[in-house]
């Protein structure tokens, strides 16, 4: 290449250059200058060329987690409470409906309309008492998501006038006497008195959720079943 040739250019490229720092200098004002509305708010950024009649729209988002703790330390034990939108849940997932702690059943989310935001009818089944909750929200509104836990403790006795049973904790080394047998649960309590009658050792599993705690199931000791087992889909 000449060097009269270059030395020519040598202008021209350096106003490239300074051109492409000045945009980008422009670009950075802008984004600070509208960052704390801007990204929260998902507004656009809008830039112009050198040609007033191109508009450029950059569109820039703020992706916010859909769940959100609100209770609890968050380190998924019973107690834990997080919220998501309505039109996040999904089938199987947790949720509270009408302040009842429920399994998600179904979600119909209905289309938005021309005059209003998108509508879910939730449909849930209570953890504790298997009946069906139901309640139309919008989409975009928060519900409660709990977390439960479920343990294992080894029977002891059974009143099975009063449906009580004397169970040790070993979780917390703590002996009980305060749980009960659903009463409309009579599988789980000819579970629980044939497995004495036999004079077998076993365990019952306890569902625990906002306070509340409940006899689900009974596991012979000598299955040999792990307490790793214990999954939220077994419920």
């Amino acid at each position: 290449e000449s060097p009269h040739v270059s030395a020519a250019m040598a202008p021209a490229r350096s106003a490239t250059h300074w051109l492409f720092i000045m945009a980008g200098t422009a670009f950075m004002v802008l984004c600070s200058r509208d960052h704390g509305r801007s990204l929260g708010d998902g507004a656009n950024l809008k830039l112009f060329g050198a040609n007033p009649g191109v508009r450029r729209v950059i569109r820039v988002r703020c992706r916010h987690p859909r769940r959100t703790l609100i209770g609890g330390s968050g380190d998924g034990e019973e107690g834990d409470i997080t919220r998501t939108e309505a039109s996040h849940l999904k089938k199987g997932q947790m949720a509270m409906i009408k302040d009842q702690p429920c399994r998600i059943v179904d979600n119909a989310v209905s289309k938005v309309g021309k005059h209003g935001a998108a509508k879910c009818h939730l449909v849930g089944k209570n953890i504790f008492t298997g009946n069906k909750v139901e309640e139309i929200c919008p989409g975009h509104s928060s519900v409660d998501v709990p977390s439960i836990k479920k343990s294992r403790m080894t029977v002891l006795e059974y009143n099975a006038d009063e449906g009580t049973l004397n169970v040790m904790d070993e979780e917390n080394n703590l002996a009980r006497d305060d749980l009960t047998v659903p009463d409309n649960n009579p599988k789980l309590q000819e579970q629980i008195e044939n497995l004495l009658e036999e004079g077998k050792e076993f365990k019952v599993v306890v569902l625990k959720c906002q306070g509340q705690e409940q006899v689900i199931d009974v596991v012979d000791i000598q299955d040999g079943i792990n307490d790793d087992d214990l999954r939220e889909e077994d419920l």
